[in-house]
Order: structure tokens, then C-alpha cells, then sequence
């Protein structure tokens, strides 16, 4: 009896040392991962500077298209192209960009519950007049960084505005063929199209710091 008592004892030591360890484990690498944590301002720094880059490398691309075929040629360029130029950027800098809207043309744009909420806090922003601000997201290893995506020519009208006004009824066919599900139309001139998110591994930070001596 007194040897059965001895091992439930001792299995019951080894399992609260056991416990203990893995506890004590956990608190490091979290406390780890608070040392690795990147500076907010740092964060939002790099996220302006790619989200920008990947602004010009998509509104040129698509400007070329218009130019070169009016705005058809433009929806059949930005259907294939588009996605590339984002993915693009986000092998050059080892993150990941994505687009994402609460109307999505592209379905794989859908915001996730995460971009949904900075959607729904730009829209109040928007109405309340105040200044729409990026939004940080800290996690275990990465940072998310959301800013807003805005219709600010009218030349973004003719995709995405009123299909009675400003989008030609041959130009919403194509649309319609590559989107059979286009949810993206209906906008006004500075309305709120979605958001731009950008996941940063907290790696990155540490090139990013020594590159740019922010």
C-alpha cells in the first residue's frame, strides 16, 4: 500500500514539475516575443512605404491598360495582373500585402472578420470627420497593418461607381464575365473601397532598422 502511495506520489510530482516547466516555458517566449515586438511607429513607417509602392505599381499598370485599351482592357489586365503586382512586392520584402473590401470584386478580397472590424472603424471615422489613421494588429510573431483604401480619381468611377451613371453598360459585361459575383460597384469619389493589410513577420524589423536607421 505504502509503495502504491510512494509512485502516486511521485507520478504526481513529475507531472507538476512537468506542468511547471512547460508554464514556465510559455512565460519566456512570450516574454521573448514582447523584446522582439516592433515599435508602433516603425511599423507604420514600413507599412506606408509598401502600401504605397504597391499603390503606384498597381494604379500605373492599370493606367497603361486604360491608355492603351480604354477601360475593357483595363478589367481584363487588372483580372490577371493585379494579384501578381501585389505578390510581387511581397517577395521583395518578405511580407504579405493583401487587398480586402467589404465589397469585394474578387471573392479571395473578402475581408476576414480582423479587416472587417478596421472597415467598419474607417466608416466611422469617415462619419465623424476625423482623420482615418493606419491600424496595428500585434500578434505571437507578426504585426498586421491596416490603412484605407479610398476611390480618389473619377477614373476609378468607371469600374466601381453607379452602373446607371458611370460605369457603360458594355464595360459592366466585362466585368460580369470575369466576376459573375462583382459585389464592387455602387461607390462614390472618396468612398471607402476597403483597406490595405500588410503582415510583417517581426524579422523583418530588424533589416528594416538597420536599412533605413529608423
Amino acid at each position: 500500500m505504502k509503495t502504491l502511495l510512494y509512485k502516486a506520489s511521485g507520478s504526481l510530482l513529475i507531472s507538476m514539475v512537468l506542468l511547471f516547466t512547460a508554464c514556465a516555458e510559455k512565460d519566456e517566449t512570450a516574454v521573448e516575443n514582447m523584446k522582439s515586438r516592433p515599435d508602433s511607429v516603425l511599423v507604420i513607417n514600413a507599412g506606408k512605404e509598401i502600401v504605397t509602392e504597391s499603390f503606384a505599381a498597381i494604379s500605373n499598370a492599370l493606367g497603361t491598360a486604360m491608355t492603351r485599351g480604354g477601360v475593357q482592357h483595363a478589367i481584363e489586365y487588372c483580372n490577371t495582373v493585379a494579384i501578381e503586382l501585389t505578390d510581387s512586392v511581397s517577395t521583395q520584402y518578405e511580407v504579405t500585402i493583401r487587398r480586402a473590401s467589404h465589397k469585394p470584386r474578387n471573392p479571395n478580397n473578402r475581408a476576414n472578420e480582423m479587416e472587417m472590424a478596421s472597415i467598419e472603424a474607417y466608416m466611422q471615422m469617415i462619419s465623424d470627420g476625423t482623420e482615418l489613421t493606419p491600424r496595428l494588429e500585434f500578434q505571437e510573431n507578426s504585426v498586421i497593418y491596416h490603412a484605407p483604401l479610398r476611390l480618389v480619381t473619377f477614373t476609378c468611377l468607371s469600374c466601381h461607381g453607379s452602373t446607371n451613371e458611370d460605369i457603360l453598360e458594355e464595360d459592366y459585361a466585362i466585368i460580369k464575365q470575369h466576376y459573375p459575383d462583382d459585389e464592387a460597384t455602387g461607390f462614390e469619389l472618396d468612398e471607402l473601397r476597403g483597406i490595405w493589410s500588410v503582415t510583417f513577420p517581426y524579422e523583418f524589423f530588424k533589416t528594416y532598422e538597420r536599412t533605413d536607421g529608423l
